[in-house]
């Protein structure tokens, strides 16, 4: 591969950074803020409701068993994804799917900075395709 940045190491590193911040965030920046809603989340997104939802679910999948594990409970595959995963590692934080998240993500940053290479990216200006990854919130449009 002619590239500086290989796959391995985007893969590797992407992770690593969802795994640190994740941790950083969750266990002490953001408790320490007014906008705690409690588990490491921010009030006010629908991860809060989602969390919720899942606690629901893994405490119906422990009383009644893996049968009443739904794809989409109340109509959300995210809560019911996580109540899998809070069930599976008996652990009901959402720093949990931290691991999981972190790979979706270093996913992503590896097939950005492949398309962008692609297309023809210089090797020097590959840093422009990685910065979104590094602060995804400028990825984010404001009203």
């Amino acid at each position: 591969m002619r590239y500086p940045l290989r796959g391995g190491t985007l893969l590797i590193g992407g992770w690593a950074w969802v795994l640190i911040t994740g941790v950083l965030l969750q266990w002490w920046v953001i408790p320490a803020t007014p906008w705690h809603a409690g588990y490491g989340l921010l009030a006010g997104g629908d991860w809060v409701m989602f969390h919720e939802q899942a606690l629901q679910l893994a405490e119906s999948i422990e009383r009644e068993g893996w049968s009443a594990w739904v794809l989409r409970y109340e109509g959300q595959a995210p809560a019911s994804l996580a109540a899998a995963f809070y069930v599976l590692s008996g652990i009901k934080e959402p720093w949990v799917l931290l691991p999981i998240s972190g790979m979706l993500y270093a996913v992503a940053l590896v097939a950005a900075v492949s398309i962008g290479q692609t297309l023809g990216v210089k090797d020097n200006m590959t840093w422009l395709i990685i910065v979104p990854f590094i602060f995804p919130s400028s990825l984010l449009s404001r009203p």
